[in-house]
């Protein structure tokens, strides 16, 4: 895995929250670093029509053009999230996302395929978007808006991108 994302306290402070608080929800939600290690923890509530938290940091210009997706030594109780890239440092522009579930019981590898990764816009999938270009990755983060209410936890030890080659070895 080809480490892209530095996870500690000092890039820590670029990490930015994003909660249906900005449309009227109450669904609240906190970032932190313990070492290496990312925790982005909270609790969704639908009411007022919201159910979403996310978390996000800008990037550096990076090109993931030769690799095949994403890797996340993650874990995160079973919950469904979907990890988020987009290819500017934009606010409100297209996202593209692919949904993964975070394991319950300790610390697991995961790889995400950048063809799995779908075009959207304020959570709408855009089908006449172009594909994701893993050439211009301007941000990532994470999102949970799986329809339940309560608390959620997402602990991060690394981030990275995967060759299909690497991960067959490592498979084996």
């Amino acid at each position: 895995m080809h480490t892209f994302v530095e996870l500690d306290e000092k890039t820590g402070e670029r990490w930015r929250i994003v909660n249906d608080t900005v449309m009227g929800g109450v669904s609240h939600s906190r970032v932190f670093f313990a070492g290496r290690v990312l925790t982005f923890e909270g609790e969704i509530s639908r009411e007022n029509g919201g159910g979403f938290a996310s978390v996000k940091v800008p990037l550096p210009p990076t090109d993931l053009s030769d690799r095949d997706g994403i890797a996340l030594r993650a874990e995160g109780g079973g919950d469904t999230f979907h990890l988020r890239l987009r290819t500017d440092d934009g606010r409100d522009g297209i996202a593209y996302q692919a949904g993964f579930e975070a394991p319950d019981g300790g610390a697991r590898t995961l790889h995400v395929p950048f063809s799995a990764f779908l075009p959207t816009f304020r959570g709408r999938v855009l089908p006449n978007a172009e594909p994701l270009d893993p050439s211009r990755i301007g941000q990532i983060g994470f999102l949970i808006a799986d329809g339940h209410e309560g608390p959620f936890r997402l602990r991060v030890e690394q981030i990275g991108a995967y060759r299909d080659t690497e991960r067959a070895c490592a498979d084996s």
